[in-house]
């Protein structure tokens, strides 16, 4: 009934969608293209009775082209129109309006070319007897295919409510007949399931109160008869259990008997071995003490021997450091001593060219007490000319201004002579001054290298002297290593036998602890099992409440 009423409702469906489809696909579409159309052709009737009307306008080019345009849009609305699924009577009215389009068309070309001929009155003729009336007869022809269209999408609307009707009609009254069927349906379910679990029910509950004696009848294969299934098998099993239990039981009390007797015998054997363990736990105690005091005493020495080394090394290091300073404090002599010497040379050539310059000073004073010679000489040959031009008269003027000349001349050069004199006098006894500090730093540079030359030899004496006392050092490190390593090898023993001392007092306190842990665990054990027996007597009770 279910399926029978879920394919009614699937082809309900089917029809109704097939007609919206219907209607949406063909209807709309063509009802839209003769609206379209009857608009252009409004439109290019328009465009020709606005020029034809008035006696100044003509149709110009851009508007027959426009109407022209529309035309050939009807056209083609017309063309798109015949795709769709037509009856005959669309068929007819749509020839109707190709033939006149075509006569629209030659009448707007006639009334241009009227136009353009200036033969506006026949033009209005051709307008008024032919455009006029075939442009109602159009209108007409389209009015009537949009009527017709929209009739046969109310026809289609009502298809589709009357078959939606339809479909809500037959869901209720299939509807009710699931229910009617469900219900009687799920009684006799109810009745298939109820009876076997009843007696599921009584079964478990038999086994509940103890009996495993119960005997039930399988008569069924589906679900309930498995639960059945698997209720008998599972009294068998609770059956086998049960015995084991019993004999589990039986055994338990038996076994928790003789393991209380064993476990009393046990406790006095680990209480006489804890008594033991601590008799010779205290004596590894005094033992342990005498080792430790001995041990104490050698750690002692030892301690003392390190720090004795310590300080040896310590003094080592600084001797090294001294050993290392004197050496290079005796380098430093030496450098010293060659650098005053070094000195001293560039002293000495510094003397010899003071000397030198002395010797050019006395040579250049020399010639100019020539030049002054020569400068007192001319200037006596200058007054004698002068004398003689004068004694001449005029012939003798330009040899006069030439004595002037050479006068002046013979001054001035006896000017510049005692000036450079002057100056060679002061450079002379700025020599001679620099000539005696030069001999105060040669005396200087020798004392120094003298100086540094004892320091240089002093300091070899002296870290000779400490290499000695450094090698006796490094011997006497030694042999305190020695002694340390010895006395650190009867530490390393003294602190064994004190670890072996301490292991062995800590072995037997373990081994008391561990007696003392065997009896109480023995106890435990002996309480454990009076547990046992108890709790096997209970299980035993439990157990007689089943009868198998």
């Amino acid at each position: 009934m279910f399926i029978l009423s879920s394919a009614l409702i699937v082809y309900n469906t089917f029809v109704y969608r097939k007609t919206i489809r219907s209607m949406i696909e063909n209807s709309q579409p063509k009802f839209q293209l003769m609206n379209l159309t009857l608009e252009k052709l409004i439109l290019a009737e328009l465009t020709i009775s606005s020029k034809v009307s008035t006696i100044d306008s003509l149709l110009s080019e851009e508007e027959y082209e426009k109407i022209k345009t529309l035309l050939e849009e009807i056209k083609k609305s017309n063309v798109t129109f015949r795709e769709f699924p037509l009856e005959e009577n669309e068929l007819e009215n749509l020839k109707i309006l190709e033939d006149g389009i075509k006569n629209f068309a030659q009448y707007a070309e006639t009334i241009h070319i009227l136009g353009k001929d200036n033969r506006r009155q026949e033009a209005q003729i051709l307008y008024v007897r032919g455009v006029n009336p075939l442009s109602a007869s159009l209108r007409k022809t389209v009015k009537t295919l949009i009527e017709f269209e929209a009739s046969n999408s109310r026809k289609n609307e009502d298809a589709a409510e009357s078959q939606l009707t339809f479909s809500l009609y037959m869901i209720c009254v299939l509807s009710l007949l699931s229910l009617v069927a469900g219900i009687l349906f799920s009684r006799s379910i109810i009745r298939s399931v109820m009876f076997p679990l009843r007696k599921a029910i009584h079964f478990a509950s038999e086994i509940q109160n103890g009996n495993l004696n119960n005997r039930i009848q399988i008569d069924r294969l589906d679900e309930m008869g498995e639960l059945l299934e698997f209720l008998k098998k599972m009294e068998v099993s609770l059956r086998e259990i049960i015995v084991e239990a019993r004999i589990s039981v039986e055994n338990s009390e038996k076994a928790s008997k003789e393991f209380y007797k064993v476990s009393k015998e046990f406790i006095s054997t680990s209480e006489t071995q804890a008594n033991d363990s601590q008799k010779v736990a205290d004596h590894i105690d005094h033992l342990s003490t005498l080792v430790e005091a001995n041990t104490s005493v050698i750690l002692t020495s030892a301690e003392h021997l390190r720090n004795l080394e310590k300080e040896i090394q310590k003094n080592l290091s600084s001797l090294i450091n001294v050993t290392e300073s004197l050496n290079s404090l005796a380098l430093q002599a030496r450098e010293s001593s060659d650098t005053a010497l070094k000195g001293q040379e560039k002293v000495d050539g510094i003397q010899k060219s003071f000397l030198e310059v002395k010797r050019t000073v006395q040579k250049i004073n020399e010639s100019l007490v020539k030049i002054g010679d020569i400068s007192t000489r001319t200037n006596m040959l200058a007054l004698n000319a002068a004398i003689e031009a004068a004694r001449a008269g005029d012939h003798g003027r330009g040899f006069s201004v030439v004595a002037d000349e050479i006068s002046q001349l013979a001054e001035h050069t006896m000017k510049n002579t005692r000036e450079i004199t002057d100056l060679i006098e002061f450079t002379r006894s700025s020599i001679e001054s620099g000539d005696g500090e030069m001999n105060q730093f040669s005396d200087f540079f020798t004392i120094i290298q003298e100086n540094a030359s004892n320091m240089a030899r002093f300091s070899m004496r002296l870290l000779e002297d400490m290499r000695t006392q450094e090698a006796g050092l490094n011997v006497c490190s030694r042999k305190m290593y020695e002694i340390a390593s010895n006395i650190t090898d009867l530490e390393h023993s003294s602190l064994e036998n004190k670890s072996a001392y301490s292991s062995i007092k800590q072995s037997i306190q373990d081994l008391s602890q561990g007696a003392n842990l065997i009896s109480s665990g023995s106890q435990e054990i002996s309480s454990g099992a009076k547990r046992i027996d108890e709790q096997s007597g209970k299980v035993k009770r439990l157990m007689e409440k089943f009868s198998i």
